[in-house]
């Protein structure tokens, strides 16, 4: 009766642990080890601006200003930040896969190799391909994705700016009066609409919109950048004194990056300006009182699932040692 009593003590312990586990939430929450990626020699300060799918930044190492004339451009690759001289000048502004990085005015590269030129004054913008320069009219380009869709803001004279995407020679205009900040190879356009505390918005693909800003309870909010899923990253904030709070857009949540890094670290971070399909995410933050380019790399949490088998290994292994103690096969 004993070991009756002990076997059905076992499988009820089992079934609870197995409820336990698997009820939890489908995806635990990714946590982010945090890398410090320095200064370049004769400046102060460090902000990233992006990273390509092998996980290389790059950012601009600086004094006072990014476009100051001792501001340098940089590159940070396997553990490395050298110097680097963008296409276009500096600062650096984007990074392909192939490692190709652009600056200056020009503002984005997709992974064929076209790029947006901001001429300002001196004449049109442009997408220049391989085999063409096309005009972008009025369009202000800030993205270009790999299918040569570009997305940015439309100024008119006498009209209020609105987020444009230009694709096949056509110049649509989209949501409210706004600013085109990204978009991704699904079709997601990312957009801020200015005020007094920012809207960030997401232009879904299917025709839906997210308020990103309305998700992180009504404070305003700035997303800089959007992967292909869907994940946005940017930097939230309530006001002076209270200091910015980089954040992540995902699983239709806004998320503080602040509390998704260990404990302890030391770090602030204020703003995450880029974010790849990986979902390792760039920015800058401070340290020691000092504003550092960084980056947060996902570290792998186990499933639920997998926790449960690990708990049904461990339930197992001591219901045959407590039957094996109790003199049982």
């Amino acid at each position: 009766m004993r070991s009756i009593r002990g076997h059905w003590k076992c499988v009820i312990l089992g079934m609870l642990g197995l409820l336990a586990l698997t009820t939890t939430k489908a995806h635990a929450s990714a946590m982010y080890s945090v890398t410090g990626l320095g200064i370049l020699p004769g400046t102060t300060q460090s902000l990233a601006v992006g990273i390509n799918s092998s996980g290389q930044v790059i950012g601009v190492s600086y004094n006072t200003s990014l476009n100051d004339s001792d501001a340098q451009s940089f590159l940070y690759s396997s553990g490395s930040l050298t110097r680097v001289s963008p296409v276009g000048g500096g600062p650096a502004k984007a990074i392909n896969d192939s490692g190709v990085i652009v600056g200056g005015s020009n503002m984005s590269i997709n992974n064929s190799g076209e790029y947006t030129v901001l001429t300002g004054s001196a004449g049109p913008n442009l997408l220049q391909t391989a085999s063409s320069t096309i005009n972008l009219q009025l369009l202000e380009p800030t993205h270009v994705n790999d299918s040569g869709e570009v997305v940015g803001t439309y100024y008119s004279p006498g009209a209020a700016s609105r987020i444009g995407v230009f694709e096949n020679g056509k110049l649509n205009l989209i949501g409210d009066p706004g600013l085109g900040i990204s978009g991704n190879n699904s079709g997601d356009i990312l957009g801020i609409i200015p005020g007094p505390q920012n809207k960030t918005i997401v232009y879904q693909a299917n025709g839906a919109q997210v308020d990103l800003s309305k998700l992180a309870g009504g404070l305003g909010a700035d997303g800089y950048a959007i992967n292909d899923r869907s994940q946005v990253v940017g930097s939230v904030y309530s006001g002076a004194p209270s200091p910015d709070h980089a954040f992540i857009y995902t699983n239709g949540q806004v998320l503080d990056l602040n509390s998704l890094i260990p404990p302890g670290s030391g770090w602030h971070l204020d703003e995450a300006f880029g974010i790849n399909n990986a979902g390792q995410i760039v920015g800058q933050g401070t340290i020691d009182g000092n504003q550092r380019a960084f980056l947060l790399t996902p570290q792998a949490v186990p499933e639920p699932q997998t926790l449960a088998l690990y708990a049904g290994a461990i339930l197992a292994s001591y219901c045959t040692l407590r039957r094996k103690k109790v003199g049982n096969p």
